[in-house]
């Protein structure tokens, strides 16, 4: 790839539509009537699914090992094509689905918990991300597994297995409600891509719950909560807010239990199947917010809970979020030392960036060692090439990360100090928006990398050097003494507009910094908490004209604004 098609193309802003997901916890005993399946042929007689006497302790299931190992095939045209019909068989009612779907867009992403004969119509309604969570209990005569049945019939379905701890009894039901977010509610080996999506819309109808019979559903509400609170402590997801259906709400689990986990939240809507049906059932509506799990104090979602792995999905923030997320959000979610606490250098990039954030197209880091601040800039300039620099990976996980976040990340490994390498093989000329020099922070390669990328930079673009200390007398050469630098790096400061930052000014936890970081932090005026940011001019300086001692505070020589 030529340098021309590195820097200078313009993308299009790769801002996926608002991804907006809902989670349905589906059963599919609840939901239809159909045949069960042993050995390929169909089991005598038409059976309900079967609830047997649940005792986890008796299960041995290969629910992990599964789970990595299928890869859901393509989904054929016909389903991928259109949206299907509703089967008819369906016992969940007609007014509950449409109320489903008025809040799942086309491109909505869905979680489903349970399989059913309805999940390829769920799967059809929406071109966002569908999968599906079913549970390993063995059907109690015949053996099988509601998962392999549906799943022979579908198999282009994404749905994993989960294997469940609780049982439906009182003294279950008395422990959880004392503790709804007890640490034995957590499922272990939940799908990591379950967790890398930001789910917006939870529906809740599975597992097994009814009489005294299976897990209930006390770990299904408590991991959806944890997927919601996941999104909206998100820098990157969230925002919206998260939408969560219970059904069989008029059960005692998913009432009592559900309120309780949602720290004492009431359903904004309950909708009731048509009367005069056999089955008849209730299906809560909840709404969470960022109200409720405040971004600043993760722990404060409905109580102090017990976090499943928080991950951050891969791909751009919607449009509508966007301006949401702040430099100081990022740094902190992906534990720069940028970030406010830190060097707090993030005081800065946002006077400076957040203006411009959305028209920066091209941008350079030097210095790639654990890349947490190249995702967090990858983030916030959504409509950004990113290019970082290094002489080698800093793990081969690090390695992985840069690569995950291609086609706008890019990574060169080279040292751009030697003498031998061509610049302009890697940049066009005045082609970046925004160079960070992050590199060995010594005075001597940081002006070195000032003068060498200066060319490359766009006029109205902003280099910056970060990380000028005192003790290695990087003070001295780019603040009390500039006649150290090199006249090429001196001529470029006095020519643009050059300011120096002490971000250390105001620090809040300072004597907690100083204690880390040791010598580079001596004191208030000795650490290295300082940037030079320099402003590339558009007009070239005029004249050099002084105001005071000829004009400046006299009042005989103002400009009169009275003509």
């Amino acid at each position: 790839m030529g340098p021309s098609t590195l820097f200078q193309h313009k993308h299009a802003t790769r801002v996926a539509g608002a991804a907006f997901a809902v989670v349905v916890v589906t059963i599919a005993a609840a939901l239809f009537d159909g045949a069960l399946v042993r050995n390929g042929k169909e089991a005598p007689g038409q059976h309900r699914r079967s609830l047997q006497v649940w005792d986890p302790k008796t299960v041995a299931p290969r629910t992990q090992a599964d789970n990595y190992l299928r890869q859901p095939q393509e989904s054929p045209d016909s389903v991928a094509a259109s949206r299907m019909q509703y089967p008819e068989t369906a016992q969940m009612g007609r007014e509950q689905i449409d109320y489903i779907l008025s809040v799942l867009p086309p491109d909505g992403n869905l979680l489903v918990w349970g399989l059913g004969n309805d999940s390829p119509y769920w799967n059809s309604y929406t071109s966002g991300k569908v999968m599906f969570l079913e549970d390993d209990i063995p059907h109690p005569k015949y053996g099988t597994l509601w998962y392999d049945e549906i799943m022979s019939k579908y198999p282009y379905l994404n749905a994993f297995k989960v294997h469940y701890t609780t049982n439906n009894d009182e003294e279950n039901f008395e422990r959880y409600m004392r503790d709804p977010w007890s640490d034995e509610l957590i499922l272990e080996d939940f799908p990591r891509e379950v967790l890398d999506t930001a789910w917006d819309v939870i529906l809740v109808d599975a597992p097994q719950g009814d009489r005294n019979h299976g897990p209930a559903r006390y770990q299904a509400i408590y991991a959806t909560l944890q997927l919601a609170r996941n999104k909206l402590t998100s820098p990157i997801a969230g925002g919206s807010a998260v939408h969560i259906f219970i059904d069989d709400y008029e059960r005692k689990v998913e009432n009592e239990f559900s309120r309780r986990a949602f720290g004492g939240k009431e359903p904004v809507r309950v909708v009731t199947r048509a009367k005069g049906v056999s089955n008849a059932n209730e299906q809560a509506h909840f709404i969470l917010d960022r109200s409720d799990c405040v971004i600043s104090d993760p722990m404060s979602c409905a109580g102090s809970m017990q976090q499943l792995p928080q991950q951050v999905p891969v791909q751009s923030v919607p449009a509508s979020q966007i301006d949401d997320v702040t430099v100081e959000d990022l740094m902190y979610y992906y534990k720069s030392d940028k970030s406010r606490d830190d060097h707090s250098y993030v005081k800065f990039y946002d006077m400076i960036f957040s203006p411009i954030r959305h028209s920066v197209t091209n941008f350079t880091e030097i210095g790639i060692a654990a890349g947490q601040s190249l995702q967090a800039w990858y983030r916030y300039f959504p409509n950004a090439e990113l290019h970082g620099y290094d002489v080698r990976w800093y793990s081969e996980d690090v390695k992985k990360n840069m690569d995950a976040l291609a086609p706008r990340m890019h990574s060169h490994l080279v040292n751009l100090l030697d003498d031998k390498i061509d610049p302009s093989k890697y940049f066009e000329p005045e082609s970046m928006d925004i160079i960070i020099e992050d590199s060995l922070h010594t005075p001597q390669t940081q002006s070195k990398f000032l003068v060498m990328l200066w060319p490359y930079l766009k006029p109205g673009g902003y280099f910056i050097i970060e990380d000028i200390t005192v003790w290695n007398k990087g003070h001295a050469y780019f603040h009390s003494n500039p006649e150290k630098l090199s006249p090429e790096a001196r001529a470029i400061m006095e020519a643009h507009d050059t300011i120096w930052v002490d971000t250390a000014i105001g620090h809040r936890a300072w004597d907690e910094w100083h204690n880390r970081v040791g010598k580079n932090a001596k004191t208030r005026t000795d650490h290295n908490s300082c940037i030079v940011a320099i402003k590339k001019r558009v007009k070239p300086l005029g004249p050099v004209r002084m105001n005071y001692g000829n004009g400046a505070m006299d009042p005989n020589l103002i400009v009169s604004e009275g003509g």
